[in-house]
């Protein structure tokens, strides 16, 4: 059994879990390519401003005219290529 722990809004949160899964950014690799590390660092980027403006991830999508949520979240999260939402922020 593992358990996982973090923070949230400063309050400490953790959940048990039964199965250790392989990393989805490298698949358990330990490495992954230069342009993903880049993706990730853009992406904790727009993240910080966002919560600088005490926006949530649905609002600036909406504000940014996405059409699915999911697009923004995972540029955000640097697992897609986050220059569009970039570009659209500099706007």
């Amino acid at each position: 059994m593992g358990f996982w722990d973090g923070e949230r809004n400063g309050l400490p949160v953790g959940a048990a879990f039964s199965e250790w899964m392989a990393c989805n950014r490298c698949g358990g690799s330990g490495r992954v390519l230069e342009i993903t590390r880049e993706w990730a660092r853009i992406g904790r980027e727009i993240r910080e401003r966002r919560l600088a403006r005490e926006e949530s991830q649905r609002e600036a999508a909406v504000r940014l005219g996405f059409k699915r949520l999911s697009d923004y979240v995972e540029m955000e999260a640097g697992k897609i290529d986050p220059s569009p939402l970039r570009a659209m922020e500099q706007e």
